[in-house]
């Protein structure tokens, strides 16, 4: 068993990417996988609705920790990333190998990293490495609306580059290229649906705040504009990188007309960047897990539903009309039942 005199710090990876690169798909290939690692995760997605079902078994709602059934751990951040840490490494000492942090996709890895590099961390745990995931067929779109995707590549260890078979290899070139221009140290790792080989990304031990020296001055340091000072590191939970963006999340209690949610979809604001969820059509016994980011739209069934169905959808964007986009969506549901 591990504890705090014995044993070396725990490793953590910091999973970070723009919306829909994929950061979710390979966490989940990262449970299910799991490398004999028993494994904390801690999700900080913006608007998140949760990782999939079929990995969720019970929840601690007391601590905020979902039990994972392959007997992992999650839990999402309800008030400050350093105190999530802390917690976690206090009330489950010796109970996990490892840490992940998967943040919003609109998150700078920058403060993250330099929230985490305090005395009480690093006594227990260290960073590992960060793994940006960056969409093939998106990323252009992604850097002209925000520069937070600049600056998930740049502060990586590794790129995942992912998607690319649905992306002209012309324009696969060209942004490896971009990912060279802002980050020449960090390793692309090319692929599709996030399926890659764990230890290359996995304790690596590469990640370094100071600024390398001798022989080491080679390796990818991370030193870029560091000069924060470590007093404010608290304040980054609703990082500036976030303003502008808003996030609409609608359950809904009846079933969805299929062609009247395509239609729907055809007249989605142009201003929602990311859309995901799961979703109950009428006919259909199975969940519908349903993702979008730009013009790409993908929909593919899950697990049966159990004694309930219910359609839960989020919403990423700027300047959208909140209470538009729910009537909109309501006008795809079944009509309820008259009144007897």
């Amino acid at each position: 068993m591990m504890n705090a005199q014995q044993t070396s710090p725990i490793p953590i990876t910091i999973l970070c990417g723009f919306l829909g690169s994929g950061k979710t798909t390979l966490l989940n290939r990262i449970l299910s996988e799991n490398r004999d690692l028993k494994t904390a995760v801690i999700v900080n997605e913006f608007g998140e609705i949760g990782i999939d079902n079929q990995l969720i078994e019970s929840v601690d709602e007391l601590n905020g920790v979902v039990e994972l059934n392959n007997g992992c751990i999650c839990c999402t951040i309800n008030a400050d990333l350093l105190e999530t840490v802390h917690n976690l490494l206090e009330t489950r000492d010796g109970q996990i190998d490892y840490i992940l942090i998967e943040t919003t996709g609109l998150a700078d890895p920058q403060p993250v990293a330099q929230t985490l590099w305090v005395p009480e961390i690093v006594e227990k745990a260290f960073i590992d490495s960060i793994v940006t995931m960056v969409d093939a067929v998106n990323l252009p779109q992604a850097m002209e609306e925000t520069r937070i995707a600049e600056a998930q590549i740049a502060f990586a260890d590794f790129i995942v580059l992912n998607k690319v078979g649905a992306a002209k290899t012309k324009s696969v070139q060209r942004i490896e290229k971009q990912i060279l221009a802002l980050n020449p140290y960090a390793r692309i790792l090319k692929t599709n649906y996030a399926d890659i080989d764990l230890n290359l990304i996995l304790d690596v031990g590469v990640f370094q705040l100071d600024e390398p020296t001798g022989e080491d001055a080679h390796e990818h340091d991370h030193e870029h504009d560091h000069n924060h000072d470590h007093d404010h590191e608290h304040e980054h939970e609703h990082d500036s990188a976030e303003k502008g963006y808003a996030s609409a999340s609608f359950a809904l209690d009846r079933p969805m007309k299929a062609q009247a949610f395509k239609s729907f979809l055809e007249q989605m604001p142009r201003t929602i960047f990311r859309a995901k969820g799961v979703l109950w059509f009428l006919g259909e016994d199975r969940r519908a897990h349903f993702n979008q980011v730009g013009s790409s739209v993908m929909m593919e069934w899950g697990a049966k539903w159990g004694e309930t169905a219910q359609s839960q959808i989020v919403f990423i964007g700027q300047k959208f009309d909140e209470d538009a986009l729910r009537k909109s969506l309501e006008s795809c549901l079944v009509d309820p039942p008259a009144p007897r």
